[in-house]
């Protein structure tokens, strides 16, 4: 018997786990403002969280427009963990090819 995959429940636990991230990396944060890199992968999380939160909100065919807004969410929430490695090593925040996606 193949096993039936619980979209909603993955969805939870990605949500809860990256919850618990974003508290971990304010309260390293909140004790040393100058390691700004942890800020910038809470706010990543946080729009994570955003994005599958409002994805599974959505439940009607006709929400296309709310979708695709929540799908480039969901896709901006790399640009931070990018922008985060970058501080962590020193480097300037942007470059031209993080607007790619």
């Amino acid at each position: 018997m193949p096993l039936s995959v619980d979209l909603a429940t993955l969805r939870l636990c990605s949500v809860l786990a990256s919850v618990t991230f974003v508290v971990i990396f304010l309260a390293l944060w909140r004790g040393r403002k100058d390691q700004a890199h942890n800020l910038h992968w809470a706010a990543s999380l946080i729009l994570y969280c955003v994005a599958l939160g409002g994805l599974e909100w959505l439940n009607r065919p006709e929400d296309v427009h709310a979708r695709a807004l929540l799908l480039a969410v969901l896709t901006a929430s790399n640009i931070p963990v990018a922008t985060g490695v970058r501080a962590f090593a020193g480097r300037p925040l942007w470059r031209w090819w993080m607007a790619i996606p």
